[in-house]
């Protein structure tokens, strides 16, 4: 992850977002189901690709991982 937060929050912060780097947070998610992993977009509505409606945020929601734009962080994650 990118930031380790002290309350054992993982983020992961993103501006473009892959397909190697969506399989890689399930694999993270499926293999550590005990960890709190939450991502942080640049811009979470930017679709997944351009042949595609779903949003960064909608796949996040899709797959039950907490999503935030980078400039909305809500302050409980931090704490």
């Amino acid at each position: 992850p990118d930031f380790v937060l002290p309350n054992y929050t993982y983020l992961e912060a993103k501006g473009y977002w892959s397909p190697e780097d969506r399989r890689k947070i399930l694999n993270v998610k499926k293999s550590n189901p005990e960890i709190d992993l939450r991502m942080v977009f640049q811009s979470p509505y930017n679709t997944i690709s351009k042949k595609s409606k779903t949003t960064y945020a909608q796949w996040c929601e899709r797959h039950d991982i907490p999503w935030s734009s980078y400039q909305d962080i809500p302050i409980e994650w931090l704490v």
